[in-house]
């Protein structure tokens, strides 16, 4: 649209103006949009185009012309600008910028300005930022409840005031010093809107101060949000220290939603432990150093999601906890990683796909109940699962593929129980190391490549089931030649339960190390192998944890069966022994349920009499840890103070918490001093169970992982795949590529008829034949499931070499 201005003939000098008002915000146009024109442009373009555009003046001389020029001129001009940049007709309701008379002013009023920065931000003209010179820009504020349905840039911050509740449906396009402001009971809304960088490569993302009793934050119906520097949401308010500890525990819904290059997802945090409804489900990120991370905020729901190109971590906690269910898990190094300073409520972790470059599931310090990590599949670099340090958790029904399955270093005397899990190619399956004094795995079933179980130190002094045999079904199928060994490594004494028959199958510990003591007890009972649990069996030693009832009348039922166990005269002392550990144990397991139900409740002085005449070390961790979580600051150091110290790691433990509880009221902000990062990083360095709670302070002040180490296993793996287990040194077998796509080689040497078999994860056999060739080619571009396969071969029926092999088409 064209503007015309009016003329001016002031002295000699003539000109006039036009403009064409703004384009829309994706406009390509690409015409000029300001002309300012006087009788000398009359003059150049009579001269050129033959075109007269002011018939008054055609006789003039060209000397009369050329003495003309433009002088003082800069109010058209600006009043030009005015049409273009202001979107605005002639005004005259009093003397300014805009006005049609000769008396026009260089000012602008209010609401002029305000149009101004409206229409710079809404329409084509955002391109002419200079966004390198960006230097204080002024805020946009949301006073009143708003739906924005229109594209926007934002140069400054965008602040949604108290109490309003502003909808984006649009795009909206930040700068890089930009930030979503969600002040106090504010509530931010993008249905179906993108909110994006425009003005530099990335914007700040979304402060929240919190307040709302549903929701802070919604993003729903295909939102997207990208190109963050910081979180997408941070629930740290954007204040400094003190003035921070007002606010905190935002929360956000997230659904169906795309996150695209954002550092994270969310920053959950809470100044104290608190419940928080928040959940993130059924969206996808891309790209990112982390996907969600939690500080103290409890039950976070984490549903049906995809993390994808993830550089560090997924989902990282510090002594929070989560609902973690169905999500796909894509990191560069630990897809889930929790840090407990202090012991903290259970987290679910339960049917999730873990892709991680190195570690799925990583665990640092204990929760008064078992974390349930149940019926996950994990196919990572490494180690599937993780827990380093004092931890209770229960590893049941999953898939465990990696390397090393499932990896135990000095629990201490946390519940672990490991059961019903497929172990399929590891080089271990289960690899315990150091003090875990109440480690128990039955009814597994394993397929691995070196060893099902390499024990290196103390486990459960009783490996068993409920109420029966272990019931294991080990690699070796009942073969007592077979080369890989159910136990082995460097255990301390321990007795293993077999099932009372006379059949020698897989249930039977016959390839074990001479420390196992076999010992039969109870009936067998053959693990589903391969096959999802899709119902948890109930019982007093596994009641229902939601089930206040249900778990109080199986902690009373358990206490009262241990007690009887001494009366019962047709038992031996051996028997009388085996069931009072299978009674405590169960009596562990289900009093940490009924503390963490009681806790949860609010009642922690009836929580922690559920400890109080407990003797073990293990107990005033969990009494101090309830003060932590009540946030009752004061009684945690007085109790601190009247622990006893009975030994160097319960000393190690009250240096850690000492650290901690100075540390807790200051969160992030707390000015840690090189001598306390020296001490936490030399007991996080030891090698006991609360270490693991130096490692889990130490990541909190530094950001850094300190993890166990695992012993070299590979080499001596690797050396028994590649060479058959027969006297002569000239047998040598070798399997490529790997991964491999639509052939695969076995070459065979020293042997005269070996049988080569392929299975499936699910082990299905997909190839099976015997062969004296020396090297056998196998055409694989019909295998249609990409992902892990298993080979075995043998000679004379027995194993000479395993690998796990990869199919990338």
């Amino acid at each position: 649209m064209w503007v015309y201005v009016l003329w001016e003939n002031r002295s000699g000098s003539l000109a006039s103006g036009c403009s064409i008002l703004p384009k829309p915000y994706f406009s390509q146009a690409s015409e000029n949009s300001i002309v300012i024109a006087h009788t000398y442009s009359d003059y150049l373009v009579r001269q050129n185009f033959h075109d007269i555009w002011w018939p008054q003046h055609a006789n003039e001389s060209s000397e009369t012309v050329w003495n003309w020029e433009l002088y003082g001129k800069k109010l058209l001009f600006l009043h030009e600008l005015g049409h273009n940049i202001l979107q605005m007709f002639h005004a005259n309701s009093c003397r300014q910028l805009m006005s049609t008379n000769f008396n026009r002013t260089n000012h602008l009023t209010k609401p002029q300005l305000e149009r101004l920065h409206r229409v710079l931000a809404s329409t084509d003209l955002h391109n002419a930022v200079d966004c390198e010179k960006l230097e204080d820009v002024c805020p946009v504020q949301v006073i009143a409840d708003e739906t924005l349905d229109m594209p926007l840039s934002v140069f400054g911050d965008l602040i949604i005031k108290s109490g309003v509740t502003f909808t984006i449906t649009s795009e909206v396009f930040f700068s890089e010093k930009s930030r979503i402001i969600v002040e106090e009971s504010a509530k931010l809304i993008v249905d179906g809107g993108r909110l994006s960088n425009g003005c530099g490569s990335s914007w700040k993302g979304i402060k929240v101060y919190g307040g709302n009793s549903d929701f802070d934050v919604k993003f729903i119906n295909g939102a997207i949000v990208e190109n963050t520097s910081n979180a997408a949401v941070s629930m740290f308010a954007p204040e400094n220290w003190p003035t921070i500890t007002q606010w905190g525990n935002g929360i956000l819904y997230a659904e169906n939603t795309t996150f695209n290059n954002t550092q994270r997802i969310a920053e959950f945090m809470s100044w104290s432990p608190l419940p928080n409804p928040s959940y993130v489900k059924n969206c996808v990120q891309n790209g990112g150093k982390w996907s969600i991370t939690n500080w103290n905020c409890q039950g976070i729901e984490i549903i049906n999601n995809v993390f994808n190109d993830i550089s560090a971590h997924c989902v990282v906690s510090s002594t929070g906890s989560f609902t973690i269910v169905g999500n796909e898990f894509n990191s560069m190094e630990t897809d889930i990683l929790f840090n407990n300073v202090s012991a903290g409520i259970h987290t679910r972790v339960e049917d999730n796909q873990f892709n991680g470059a190195e570690t799925g599931y990583n665990a640092r310090g204990t929760t008064f109940a078992q974390n349930e990590i149940w019926n996950n599949n994990f196919e990572t670099g490494l180690n599937d699962v993780m827990n380093d340090g004092h931890n209770q958790y229960d590893l049941y029904a999953n898939n465990i593929t990696a390397d090393f399955g499932s990896v135990s270093i000095n629990n201490g005397a946390g519940i672990a129980d490991v059961h019903q899990n497929d172990f399929t190619g590891n080089i271990v399956g289960t690899l315990p190391i150091g003090n875990n004094d109440d480690y128990n795995f039955f009814k597994n079933c394993y397929a691995t490549t070196f060893r099902d179980n390499h024990i290196v130190g103390q486990v459960s002094p009783i490996i068993h089931s409920s109420g029966s045999a272990a019931n294991n079904c080990f690699t070796h199928s009942g073969g007592q030649n077979s080369g890989i060994s159910d136990i082995d490594g460097s255990p301390l004494p321990f007795t293993y339960l077999e099932p009372k028959d006379e059949v020698i199958d897989c249930r039977d510990a016959i390839i074990a190390h001479p420390n196992v003591n076999r010992s039969e007890f109870g009936k067998p009972d053959q693990p589903e192998c391969g096959a999802k649990i899709t119902k948890i069996e109930r019982s007093n030693f596994w009641p229902k944890r939601s089930d206040k009832n249900a778990v109080s009348n199986a902690y009373n039922w358990l206490i009262t069966e241990y007690e009887k166990i001494d009366k019962i005269s047709n038992l031996s002392e051996k028997q009388k022994e085996e069931y009072e550990h299978i009674y405590s144990r169960g009596i562990s397991r289900v009093r940490g349920y009924l503390f963490e139900i009681y806790a949860q409740e609010g009642n922690y002085d009836q929580a922690r009499r559920l400890y109080t005449k407990d003797n073990h070390e293990d107990a005033n961790v969990y009494i101090l840890s309830s003060y932590i979580l009540e946030n009752d600051l004061n009684s945690a150091k007085s109790y601190l103070k009247s622990i006893p110290v009975r030994s160097k790691e319960m000393s190690d433990f009250v240096t850690i918490q000492n650290i901690n509880l100075e540390r807790l009221p200051f969160g992030p902000f707390y000015k840690t001093s090189s001598d306390e990062i020296n001490s936490v990083k030399n007991i996080a360095l030891k090698s006991h169970p609360y270490a693991t709670y130096a490692k889990a302070l130490y990541f909190s002040l530094t950001g850094e992982v300190i993890s166990s180490e695992i012993p070299d296993i590979r080499a001596s793996a690797q050396t028994q795949k590649r060479t058959s287990n027969t006297e002569s040194s000239n047998t040598e077998l070798r399997v490529y590529p790997n991964p491999f796509s639509e052939n695969l080689y076995v070459e065979i040497s020293g042997f005269e008829v070996v049988n080569v078999e392929i299975t499936d994860i699910f082990g299905r056999s997909v190839f099976s034949k015997n062969t004296d060739q020396p090297v056998l080619n196998i055409p694989t571009d019909t295998w249609s499931n990409q992902g892990f396969y298993f080979i075995t071969i043998r000679n004379k029926g027995e194993v000479v070499f395993t690998d796990k092999l990869f199919l990338a088409h």
